[in-house]
């Protein structure tokens, strides 16, 4: 038997019990000796009865990989098998989730059958990640004089992966308009299976096979580097979608800043472009993420894997050195690229070098660098809780067409996100007046 030690309220019965009974002897009192034997009734079973014991706690989920804003039902089965009174059970959640039905903090009573209960809660999260749901902690107590027994945590925990909610992008129509950036379905990319239709001569760049350098040709025209021969690919055309994952994308609300924005819309076009053939690749500055280039929903499947473990920004490699660590793929497959980003006066100039980079990079002159840039806003979201918010728009609205201008004449185009004001579809609309 487990060794129970007295609890105060057990030793003040016992004081008072054995007080009682010798004032009732000492002034013959019935009375008094009565209450004193109730009293040692009381001590005796507040001793004898232990708090709740032998207690198994489950937890399960109905899911365990969700979307943003979607529930998530979590079921716990407690038994209990021995002791009388209270047992207290919380289920510790993390702090970037809500919970929509039931608590998860339960106060049960044990009485002398044992105890076997159901207990349920849903629960969503507004931001996406990877979470981990636990420990349990669990306390019991003696419900006659208010003993504790366990008071233990268990390390029971499950994981949860919440992925970003992505745009729907059912049907996208070709509008007959003419475009700086023409990328039509048929349009060949670098990146393919090598054909032997004959395309030119050229330079030898990083990345290009040593097999294809034409030594020939090298020595006779006495080239200091090599010439490499240049065959046709077959391939449809390579997008490069650039996240921007610098400090630069963090004003605004958590669940809806630029950065968790700029996750679902490159989400959002990568599961469009993959699913139609096209090479995406993706690129996250802040970060140094290369994704080399694939096609097909396996690849789309592997760039959500990798964006949704992004759990905040990152200094660690600049947008510049970030496209460096992307060099070969840029020159092997010449892609066009889509750039989500926060055009402000702290960080356009890193922006400005990016573009200098890339068409360093990917051989383009100036002025027909094929980057779309999205310019992902939070202006509307923060001048809604101002005092003055149309006075902070205008002006917001001033300083963003200045840095358009300087950023247009590397012969970009810049589409305009105020998020909170316009939704992505609009988005999109204004993206596919620059892309066919």
């Amino acid at each position: 038997m487990p060794k129970v030690e007295l609890t105060t309220v057990t030793a003040s019965t016992l004081t008072l019990a054995f007080s009682l009974t010798i004032i009732g002897i000492i002034l013959l009192e019935p009375l008094l000796i009565n209450l004193a034997a109730i009293s040692l009734v009381l001590a005796f079973v507040s001793y004898i009865v232990t708090p709740p014991s032998e207690i198994s706690l489950q937890r399960s989920l109905s899911k365990t990989r969700c979307r943003v804003g979607e529930e998530i039902e979590v079921t716990l089965e407690i038994t209990a098998k021995k002791g009388l009174g209270l047992i207290v059970v919380k289920d510790n959640i993390p702090e970037k989730a809500e919970i929509v039905k039931g608590t998860n903090i339960y106060v049960l009573s044990k009485g002398i059958k044992p105890l076997k209960k159901t207990l349920k809660y849903s629960l969503k999260f507004f931001v996406k990640g990877e979470y981990t749901i636990g420990p349990l902690e669990i306390e019991t107590v003696q419900l006659l004089t208010g003993r504790s027994g366990i008071k233990d945590t268990l390390q029971q925990t499950n994981k949860i992966v919440v992925y970003p909610k992505e745009y729907i992008i059912r049907r996208i129509r070709t509008i007959p308009t003419k475009t700086k950036i023409p990328i039509p379905l048929s349009s060949i990319s670098r990146l393919g299976p090598v054909t032997t239709d004959f395309k030119e001569i050229r330079e030898y760049r990083y990345g290009d096979p040593f097999k294809f350098i034409n030594w020939k040709a090298t020595a006779r025209l006495g080239f200091k580097n090599p010439l490499v021969n240049e065959f046709e690919r077959e391939g449809r055309k390579t997008i490069m979608l650039l996240l921007d994952g610098t400090p630069n994308m963090l004003p605004g609300p958590e669940a809806s800043n630029p950065f968790e924005q700029g996750i679902r819309a490159l989400l959002s076009l990568s599961r469009y472009f993959t699913s139609h053939s096209f090479n995406v690749f993706v690129v996250v500055a802040g970060h140094g993420i290369v994704i080399p280039p694939g096609t097909g929903s396996e690849h789309h499947y592997r760039i959500l894997r990798t964006v949704v473990k992004l759990k905040t920004v990152s200094t660690k490699y600049t947008i510049k050195e970030s496209l460096e660590i992307a060099k070969r793929w840029i020159i092997e497959c010449n892609p066009m690229a889509i750039f989500f980003t926060n055009l402000n006066e702290d960080g356009y100039r890193d922006v400005l070098d990016a573009l200098k980079i890339f068409s360093v990079i990917s051989s383009h002159r100036r002025g027909r660098i094929p980057i779309i840039i999205v310019d992902i806003s939070p202006n509307y979201l923060l001048a809604r809780n101002t005092k003055y918010p149309d006075f902070l728009l205008l002006y917001s609205t001033a300083v963003k067409h200045n840095i358009y201008r300087r950023v247009k004449r590397m012969g970009v185009t810049v589409v305009r996100w105020d998020v909170g004001y316009r939704d992505f579809g609009q988005v999109l609309g204004a993206l596919l007046k620059v892309i066919k």
